[in-house]
């Protein structure tokens, strides 16, 4: 009778398992592990290569979004005009922003640099089944790592202070170290 028992269990495991929804989920990060501090870090300065030919790269997806994606605080936009619509400065959809950074992420992969002043594309087909997200800026790479100098720390503070109003000294917050 155990016997029975046991050879029961995993049966009623598998005839309770429905496969009614079934979920994809991939990823493109450019960084996902953050480095921590452990000691003393000498900083390092690096110089970005950019290139001055502007890359495009696109990506398309089924449409899935839904109602949900077009709420702000429980208020649904259905029927919002595209001035109204605009007002919504902050607001993203959760998959587009997936989509937005799926197609970062390949273009990264593709062009095997970072894209600097990005501009992305987002568009519908004619017969809303797909959406196609098109991102365009300059490719650019890191270039002539070495050690952290006074002048290096002298222009981060100089470059930081660029568009203050405020003409009053600033103290870098970065300590050199020879």
């Amino acid at each position: 009778m155990k016997k029975m028992l046991f050879l029961l269990i995993p049966v009623l495991f598998v005839a309770c398992k429905s496969d009614e929804y079934l979920y994809k989920y991939n990823e493109s990060t450019a960084r996902y592990l953050q480095p921590t501090m452990s000691g003393f870090i000498t900083p390092t300065t690096a110089d970005l290569n950019v290139s001055p030919t502007r890359i495009s790269h696109s990506e398309t997806f089924t449409n899935e979004l839904t109602e949900d994606d077009f709420s702000v605080s429980g208020t649904k936009l259905r029927g919002v005009n595209d001035n109204e619509t605009s007002k919504l400065v902050n607001f993203e959809s959760p998959l587009i922003q997936y989509m937005k950074n799926y197609t970062i992420g390949q273009a990264v992969k593709k062009y095997q640099a970072i894209i600097v002043g990005p501009i992305f594309e987002i568009k519908t087909s004619d017969d809303y089944e797909k959406i196609t997200v098109t991102i365009s800026g300059y490719p650019a790479s890191y270039t002539n790592f070495r050690k952290t100098t006074e002048a290096d720390i002298n222009l981060m503070d100089k470059v930081s202070k660029i568009g203050q109003s405020d003409t009053t000294s600033h103290t870098p917050k970065v300590i050199y170290v020879n």
